[in-house]
């Protein structure tokens, strides 16, 4: 009796491994089957294998055109390996695409001085790297703009209308579902361009869905216009640019004009979070480095559901404003919580660190603000009635 029972007992365990080892090898085939398909679903197409040499050099714009027609609109992912990529011609994108490198630090497009203009019909303006189409997503690579001799070669008016010589180095004009992670967009050079280094202005189109992870934006020129990463929608009421995720990245202002702004008649659902905004400069045109609202009184504009939360700001040398708030509509709304600025001015710097100029509602929640140095210093200034609710802050002249 005893032995037929442990011949059952054993009978038992041997079932028992055989069948967890058929699920250990059923599911191993499982993950195998899944990576292949994930790896058949994903494919990479090098850039170098339609002429592109990445030597800083060579003029690699028609391979860079003729690899993005290739992949244009299917799941494929345009591959640059390490390499600079200079580009002559300016690059107008009007699909869905999307675009990887093999690291930020060591993979740049590259553009220089005079960039031509590409011989579209369907181009109508703004950045020497534009996307007017539908999906885009951009990971681990570097764009640069490098002035050194001259800079007429992009944008042509003002947003009043005026002729002048600025432009955007990466410009959105339209797009649902926009992916831009572990990148960066940096602008400069000796002769001073007026630029900006990455601007979403949704003009016949709405722009939407957009998601902007661990990025770095340098503005290092000195010239009275351009800025890191701009919003807008203040061309057309009928379109509109919302939910909006920037997190973790870094903004980088070394003179004029606004590091961050938002503008337009129908900006909505805005998450910027965890992000560092650092000016360093000596002369300041325009007045403000983080601007809620376009300073143009012919307009009142909408900004509602915005959130800034957990931001670190910083300002060194001279700045007139950190944060205005300006021309808003009645129902607008903004989170403004939870942040710290920290001011080492100059002894010559006149500084309104918040400015209240119109600015709908804002929740003014838990901020800390310290100012070090500077002549006129105000940190709080209110230069219109607003619906402001304040609590929980610190605020300190040292």
């Amino acid at each position: 009796m005893l032995r037929k029972i442990k011949l059952i007992i054993c009978s038992m365990l041997i079932v028992s491994i055989f069948l967890l080892n058929s699920n250990v090898i059923d599911a191993k085939v499982k993950v195998r089957k899944s990576v292949a398909a994930s790896q058949q679903t994903v494919k990479l197409v090098n850039v170098r294998k339609f002429g592109a040499k990445g030597d800083g050099v060579t003029d690699d714009y028609q391979s860079i055109i003729n690899a993005l027609n290739a992949v244009k609109d299917t799941s494929s992912v345009l591959y640059f390996p390490n390499g600079d990529y200079y580009c002559s011609t300016k690059i107008l994108l009007n699909s869905s695409y999307s675009i990887k490198g093999e690291s930020k630090e060591q993979t740049t497009i590259t553009f220089r001085d005079c960039t031509k203009k590409a011989n579209y019909d369907e181009w109508n303006q703004r950045g020497l790297f534009t996307f007017n189409g539908k999906s885009l997503s951009l990971s681990n690579i570097t764009f640069r703009y490098i002035a050194n001799t001259e800079t007429k070669y992009t944008r042509t008016k003002t947003q009043t209308g005026a002729e002048a010589p600025e432009g955007v180095l990466v410009s959105v004009l339209r797009g649902d579902n926009i992916n831009i992670q572990d990148s960066v967009f940096w602008v400069g050079g000796k002769a001073n361009p007026s630029i900006t280094c990455m601007w979403m202005k949704a003009e016949g189109a709405d722009i939407s869905n957009v998601n902007i992870n661990r990025c770095k934006f340098e503005n290092d020129t000195t010239a009275t216009v351009g800025g890191c990463l701009w919003f807008s929608s203040h061309d057309n009421k009928n379109v509109k640019v919302n939910n909006v995720v920037i997190s973790e990245c870094e903004m980088l202002k070394h003179a004029n004009d606004e590091a961050l702004a938002l503008w337009g008649f129908n900006v909505c659902d805005f998450y910027i979070m965890n992000n560092n905004i650092t000016y360093s400069g000596q002369q300041v045109q325009n007045d403000v480095l983080i601007s809620f609202g376009m300073p143009d009184p012919s307009r009142v504009e909408s900004l509602r559901n915005i959130h800034f939360n957990n931001n670190a700001i910083n300002l060194n040398g001279k700045c007139i404003a950190a944060v205005k708030f300006q021309l808003l509509s009645n129902d607008s709304y903004i989170d403004f919580s939870n942040n710290t600025i920290e001011g080492n001015m100059n002894n010559k710097t006149t500084l309104d660190c918040i400015w209240f100029a119109k600015s709908g509602t804002v929740d003014f929640y838990n901020n800390t603000i310290n100012v070090k140095g500077g002549n006129k210093v105000s940190l709080l200034k209110k230069s219109h009635e607003n619906d402001v609710n304040m609590k929980g802050n610190s605020f300190n002249r040292r």
